[in-house]
């Protein structure tokens, strides 16, 4: 590959991938500051639980199986839990948490508000497909820094300012690390 072509697929990844990166970066410093979002949860359903065994029912089926009997519009691709408790993923849009306890099945209807929502997909708990799309945007990702650092010291004007913010970077990494 010749430097031109590098430097082109360098520009338009980055470009790109830069509003999600971006929304990436918010999320994540949101998150650090605590700023974790809201979720409205209503409960919907407080009663019997009809033999619905959640350890059971992970897979989805019994779940699904359970909303159609009770008229409940749901959306969701899989579930997360234990046996005493289930939530419907992705958890990036409105979703339910169903718990059993003795016998009594608690179906809770929770919808995110932006910051929770964004934050969802930033921990890999959105769509199926989002999280496909942070597969590719990751392998991007190494191949922008990665080449950013290559056009870097293989310039004569840029190889030793490089090479010595990358070095004070590593630096960095490794006493933050060990503190």
């Amino acid at each position: 590959m010749n430097r031109r072509f590098i430097i082109s697929l360098h520009l338009y990844l980055a470009s790109f991938f830069a509003p999600v990166l971006l929304v990436m970066a918010t999320s994540g410093l949101f998150y650090l500051l605590d700023m974790k979002g809201n979720v409205n949860a209503s409960v919907i359903y407080e009663g019997d639980a009809k033999g619905l065994d959640l350890g059971e029912a992970t897979s989805g089926d019994k779940v699904r199986e359970w909303f159609e009997s009770n008229n409940v519009d749901y959306s969701f691709e899989y579930l997360r839990g234990n046996g005493s408790w289930a939530v419907s993923r992705p958890t990036s849009q409105t979703h339910y948490l169903l718990s059993v306890e003795a016998d009594k099945l608690t179906v809770t209807k929770r919808s995110p508000d932006f910051i929770y929502s964004i934050i969802e997909l930033h921990k890999g708990h959105g769509p199926l497909w989002f999280r496909y799309f942070q597969h590719f945007m990751a392998v991007g990702l190494l191949f922008i820094v990665l080449s950013g650092f290559y056009l870097g010291i293989t310039s004569p004007v840029l190889k030793k300012p490089t090479w010595t913010v990358t070095g004070a970077g590593l630096i960095s990494l490794i006493v933050l690390a060990l503190i």
